[in-house]
């Protein structure tokens, strides 16, 4: 608690009189970094103006972006959980409230739209949301290991990232949505022109 207070310029006394214990801290970090992911990935879900399938992709590239800027983020749950996971979730649904998140219900409901709509295959929503998320956060998770192992030198400058980014939505262009015919116009367009799309 010292080093924090000494990092944060404050004296330790302050420290302990808003956050009596470097749990209470740890809560407090925790909730505050995912209340602001989910109010992103909120605010996507909630733009029924939005063609399903741009949605859809809107949605996985928020995460992403969220998550690449909070790096740490994955890293902080996954100790916790590791240890049994109290403080993730009690700081959990704090953010939930505070972001007034109502869960993985409306990406859940986008996935079965898609599917009903013909742009999605017919595919289990709930594992669908539990895979995007899995081979978004593990990037993050495991990237030490995944430098070493795969030599990634271009880590720190963003770049392994961004090709990460380029990836993810290509396989799910190919792998989770259907590929148009003639009778519909599809708003999705192939390859790299994605990126100016999704803006």
């Amino acid at each position: 608690m010292q080093e924090i207070a000494d990092r944060a310029q404050i004296n330790k006394a302050m420290l302990h009189y808003y956050f009596t214990s470097k749990e209470k801290l740890y809560e407090t970090v925790v909730s505050a970094a995912v209340q602001g992911i989910m109010e992103r990935v909120q605010g996507v879900l909630k733009g029924e103006d939005v063609p399903t399938e741009k949605r859809f992709l809107m949605l996985v590239d928020t995460y992403l972006d969220s998550l690449s800027k909070k790096p740490h983020v994955p890293r902080l749950i996954m100790m916790d959980l590791l240890a049994g996971g109290e403080i993730v979730m009690r700081a959990l649904p704090q953010a939930q409230h505070r972001a007034s998140f109502v869960g993985a219900k409306p990406a859940i409901d986008l996935i079965r739209r898609g599917i009903h709509e013909g742009v999605i295959h017919e595919i289990d929503p709930k594992h669908t949301l539990i895979s995007v998320l899995g081979m978004v956060a593990f990037s993050f998770l495991a990237e030490p290991l995944l430098s070493s192992m795969l030599q990634i030198e271009d880590r720190k400058a963003g770049q392994f990232f961004a090709d990460r980014r380029r990836n993810v939505m290509e396989i799910l262009q190919h792998g989770v949505l259907k590929e148009q015919d003639s009778t519909r116009v599809s708003t999705i367009p192939r390859e790299d022109k994605w990126e100016k799309w999704l803006g």
